[in-house]
C-alpha cells in the first residue's frame, strides 16, 4: 500500500507571499556573498587530478564523451565533466566561470534541503535550519563552490530523494540518471534510494493486497538511471578499453570486508559524520526518535508524514553509512551526499522539541531558530581553520586555501625570477607547473621527472609521496641550497638549487 503524503500547511517562518523563492534567493544571496572570493581561486588536488584532465579531453575531442584521457582515466561517467567542457567551449575557460558550476549545484543542495524539510517534513522551519546548517558545515563550507565531484553528489542525491519522495517519477528518473552518471558510485547510492523507498512507502502491512505488476512497472521505470550506468560503463569498457579506471587511480578500488578493517571505518565515518563538529546536530537526530506528540486531525495526519519521512532518511543514512564503510578508499568529502538527510533529521528534532517547549506558539520559533544556528555555526567555525602542519589537500576544512597560497606562491616564484629553468616536482606541483588553464602560471613551465635533468627543485613535505621522500633524501645527501621557502600557518614548499 503506497503511503500517500498530505499537503503541508503553509507557516510564517518565512513571511512573504511566496516563501520558497524568497528562501531561494535568501540562499543564493548567501553562496554568493561567501563564495565571491574563492571563484578566481586556482584549482585544488583532485579537480587537478582528474576533474579538469577528463573535462579537457572531453573538449578537445568535440565534447565525445569517451575520450582517452593522458594523464589518466578515472572510471567516473562523464555527466560532470561533459558540463565543464561544454560551458568551456560556449562561455571561455575562465576560473571564475569554471567555479561557478560548482555555485549553482551549491544552491541546488541546500535550496532541495530547504524544499525535502518544508514539503516532505511539513515544516519550512525544519527546511531553512537543514539548509543553513548544512551550508556552514565546516567540510560542506569549504566543498561547496569547488569543482569536486561531492558537490553535484550532494545536491543530485538530495534533488533525487525529494522528488522521489513526492512521486514526481519523471524528476527522478532525470535526476538520479545525471547522479549515477557523475560518479561510479552514483548508481549505488540510487539503488539505496530505491530499495528504501520501497521498503518504507510501498510496503504496508496493514494495507490491500501490493499489485506486482504494476509495482515491476514502476520500479522498472525508476531504475532507468541504474540501466544507464551500466550502459555507459559497457561502452566506456568498449571504446576506451579500460573496466575500471586507469593504473594511476588503482589505489581507489578494493573494499574493506574484514571485520578488524570494517569496524575501524565505521568508527570512522561514524566519527566524522555525528561527532566532532557535528555532534550538536546528532543531539537533535536523537530527539528526532522521540515519540510526537498528538494533537488535532490535521497534525496527526501531517504527523504520520513525519514519521514515514523521518524513517526513511534514518534507513537511507545507515545504509549509505555501512556503504561507505566498505569502501576502502576513503577522503572525508565523499560522506557529503548523506549531510544533508543528517541535517534534515537533526533539524527536525531541533524544531520539535522547540515547538512542544513553547506549546506549539511559532511566535518565539525564530528566537529559539537563531539560538540553535548561532550555536551551530559557532562550533563549526571553531573547525574551519586547524592551522595543521604539513602538506595535503586538508579538504575538510578551509586550510586547502593555504595549500593552493604556497602553490601560488612558488608558481609565481618560478615564473617570474626563473622561468628558463628546468623543474623537478612531484605532484601536484608538477601538474599545476604545466596547464596555466590550472590558474597557477601564464604560460607552461619546464618540468622535468628526472632529478639529473633539473636546475631547481620544489619540495613539498608529502611524506605519502613516494618521490617526495626519495627528493628529500636526495637533497639532504648532496646539501642542496635552498633558494627560498614558501609557507603558510605551517604548512610549506621549498624550492632547491641544484649544485
Amino acid at each position: 500500500m503506497m503511503i500517500k503524503l498530505p499537503q503541508a500547511k503553509p507557516n510564517l517562518f518565512i513571511n512573504p507571499i511566496n516563501s520558497e523563492i524568497t528562501t531561494g534567493i535568501i540562499l543564493i544571496v548567501t553562496v554568493l556573498i561567501t563564495k565571491i572570493s574563492v571563484l578566481n581561486l586556482p584549482y585544488h588536488w583532485d579537480v587537478m587530478a582528474y576533474v579538469f584532465d577528463y573535462s579537457d579531453a572531453i573538449l578537445k575531442n568535440n565534447l565525445w564523451l569517451f575520450p582517452i584521457v593522458e594523464e589518466g582515466d578515472p572510471g567516473h561517467p562523464p555527466f560532470y565533466f561533459a558540463i565543464l567542457a561544454t560551458i568551456w567551449k560556449f562561455f571561455g575557460r575562465e576560473l571564475y566561470i569554471s567555479h561557478a558550476v560548482g555555485v549553482v549545484f551549491t544552491w541546488l543542495a541546500l535550496y532541495y534541503t530547504y524544499l525535502f524539510g518544508k514539503r516532505i517534513l511539513c515544516d519550512s522551519a525544519i527546511g531553512f535550519l537543514a539548509a543553513i546548517l548544512l551550508f556552514f558545515n565546516p567540510l560542506c563550507f569549504a566543498q561547496f563552490g569547488t569543482l569536486n565531484l561531492s558537490v553535484p553528489l550532494t545536491a543530485l542525491l538530495i534533488m533525487s530523494a525529494y522528488h522521489l519522495v513526492q512521486r514526481r517519477y519523471t524528476f527522478f528518473v532525470l535526476c538520479a540518471s545525471s547522479l549515477a552518471l557523475t560518479k561510479a558510485e552514483g548508481f549505488i547510492l540510487v539503488s539505496i534510494l530505491l530499495v528504501v523507498y520501497f521498503i518504507i512507502f510501498d510496503i504496508h502491512p496493514a494495507g490491500p493486497r501490493i499489485d506486482v505488476k504494476e509495482l515491476v512497472i514502476k520500479y522498472f521505470f525508476l531504475s532507468l538511471p541504474i540501466l544507464l550506468y551500466f550502459t555507459w560503463f559497457i561502452l566506456h569498457f568498449k571504446l576506451t578499453g579500460i573496466l575500471l579506471n586507469s593504473e594511476k587511480f588503482a589505489h581507489t578500488r578494493g573494499v574493506n570486508l574484514s571485520p578488524e578493517l570494517f569496524l575501524s571505518s565505521f568508527v570512522e565515518k561514524f566519527k566524522q559524520c555525528f561527532l566532532e563538529t557535528n555532534i550538536l546536530n546528532s543531539l537533535g537526530i536523537v530527539l528526532v526518535c522521540l515519540p510526537f506528540k498528538k494533537q488535532n486531525q490535521f497534525d496527526q495526519r501531517k504527523l504520520n508524514q513525519q514519521r514515514s519521512a523521518v524513517l526513511f532518511l534514518l534507513i537511507l543514512t545507515s545504509i549509505n553509512l555501512i556503504f561507505f564503510t566498505i569502501v576502502k578508499a576513503w577522503i572525508v568529502r565523499y560522506a557529503m551526499p548523506i549531510y544533508p538527510f543528517i541535517f534534515l533529521l537533526g533539524a527536525a528534532g531541533f524544531i520539535k522539541i522547540i515547538i512542544s517547549f513553547i506549546n506549539s506558539q511559532r511566535k518565539y520559533l525564530s528566537f529559539f531558530l537563531s539560538i540553535l544556528v548561532i550555536s551551530n555555526v559557532l562550533l563549526f567555525v571553531s573547525g574551519y581553520d586547524l592551522h595543521r602542519s604539513g602538506y595535503g589537500s586538508w579538504e575538510d576544512n578551509l586550510e586547502y586555501i593555504d595549500i593552493i597560497s604556497i602553490n601560488q606562491d612558488a608558481s609565481h616564484y618560478i615564473e617570474e625570477r626563473l622561468p628558463s629553468k628546468k623543474v623537478f616536482a612531484s605532484w601536484p606541483l608538477s601538474h599545476a607547473l604545466r596547464n596555466p588553464y590550472l590558474g597557477y602560471v601564464k604560460k607552461p613551465i619546464n618540468v622535468v621527472f628526472k632529478y639529473e635533468e633539473a636546475d631547481i627543485f620544489l619540495f613539498t613535505s608529502s611524506p605519502w609521496y613516494e618521490e617526495g621522500e626519495k627528493l628529500q633524501a636526495m637533497i639532504q645527501q648532496k646539501n642542496t641550497p635552498l633558494i627560498k621557502r614558501f609557507e603558510r600557518n605551517g604548512k610549506y614548499i621549498e624550492l632547491y638549487q641544484k649544485k
